[in-house]
């Protein structure tokens, strides 16, 4: 009973994307874990991801931009980066250094307000290109953690991770 109780749980979640938006996947780029929120402000985005043990995606090198998009899609989705200490200088809410960016084209342009970076789906340079924006604009955040977060397990169907109040759900 408990592996069909499993088994419909990960078939439910895979057929549902607001079920499957809280699936963890762990990059191959550099071994962390990633999975989006709903749609929310940026500052809401960023204190789900400090609650989950993480912050909001740092993106340190192209192969990890070009991976992301590719597991979550080209769609506007928060990122850790931001200029809301000091206009023009942006920092990583992990507090990682920046050391990448992958600005649109015609971006950071400075107007007032724009503090909080998105991966945009309307860059035209490149699927993903960065883009400041107003905090207060509710897109999915993408939260990054370093290891396995708490209360997920993984499932033995399909891979992915999910919360569950009771682990040996998924055990034979």
């Amino acid at each position: 009973m408990r592996i069909i109780r499993s088994v419909l749980l990960a078939a439910l979640c895979a057929a549902s994307p607001l079920l499957a938006q809280t699936s963890w996947v762990q990059s191959p780029i550099n071994g962390r874990w990633y999975r989006l929120t709903v749609a929310q402000t940026w500052d809401a985005a960023e204190a789900e991801a400090v609650r989950e043990g993480g912050h909001l995606a740092t993106i340190n090198s192209r192969d990890e931009q070009h991976w992301l998009v590719g597991q979550f899609g080209n769609r506007n989705q928060w990122i850790g980066l931001n200029d809301v200490a000091v206009e023009g200088t942006f920092v990583w809410s992990s507090g990682a250094p920046v050391v990448y960016t992958h600005w649109c084209a015609i971006e950071p342009n400075g107007r007032p307000g724009e503090d909080y970076v998105q991966m945009a789906d309307w860059c035209l340079d490149e699927a993903g290109g960065w883009n400041d924006q107003q905090g207060t604009d509710h897109y999915p955040g993408l939260i990054e953690v370093a290891t396995a977060p708490n209360g997920w397990v993984q499932s033995p169907v399909n891979g992915n991770w999910y919360r569950t109040t009771d682990p040996r759900t998924w055990q034979g």
